[in-house]
């Protein structure tokens, strides 16, 4: 099965367009919408995990993520308003882009919730 048959979601992001102050400094967050994107998200249980090679020891945690199409206009600042199913329902809530991890043909996203 292809990564884009399981993208039978859809993502509702959100880009902060604010501009700086006098001073250089952001001033408040002005959210606004981007197009909804197919995807395919996933629940994290949270739960950290450590992995010994040798003399490493590798601490990672289950997070939450979603895939969407290679060429999304998504970058790490976005944040996710919702996922809906094809029904229109709310699978998840508001959620920030942690990372982007580019494959053979589509993106992986890690997602937090609120900063």
């Amino acid at each position: 099965m292809s990564a884009r048959a399981r993208m039978t979601m859809r993502v509702f992001l959100q880009r902060n367009y604010a501009t700086k102050d006098p001073y250089g400094q952001p001033g408040p967050p002005e959210w606004q919408a981007l197009e909804p994107v197919p995807c395919f998200a996933w629940a994290g249980s949270g739960k950290a995990k450590q992995t010994v090679h040798g003399d490493v020891i590798t601490i990672t945690t289950d997070q939450p993520g979603m895939i969407v199409p290679s060429g999304t206009d998504i970058v790490n600042t976005d944040r996710v308003e919702a996922v809906r199913d094809r029904r229109g329902e709310d699978l998840f809530g508001e959620m920030f882009v942690d990372a982007i991890l580019h494959r053979k043909d589509h993106l992986e996203i890690g997602l937090r919730d609120h900063a």
